[in-house]
């Protein structure tokens, strides 16, 4: 077993543990905010340098996190599931 899927198994393990829906708060919420700040610098700098200030701000940055939550978790936990299953099987380790 290479090392990188040793790892990639046991931290995919602790994932499990914690659930899928913990896991999609945290991880999606957290890949929303980047996103959102990459997006929200990237307009400051091509858009005519317009400032979104206040209010609105909150709105992106929630908009964001949902879209990371439903987005990134749906997507990631089944791609993750799918190699966690794949490594298992290789290394004669299924469950």
């Amino acid at each position: 077993m290479k090392k990188s899927e040793a790892k990639f198994i046991e931290n995919w393990k602790r994932k499990i543990e914690i659930g899928r829906l913990r896991y999609g708060f945290i991880e999606g919420s957290i890949f929303g905010l980047i996103v959102g700040l990459f997006t929200m610098l990237s307009s400051l700098l091509f858009d005519d340098f317009t400032i979104v200030l206040g209010i609105q701000l909150v709105y992106y940055f929630i908009i964001w996190m949902l879209g990371g939550v439903l987005g990134y978790w749906t997507i990631m936990w089944e791609v993750n599931m799918y190699y966690y299953k794949h490594f298992l099987k290789k290394n004669g380790l299924e469950e």
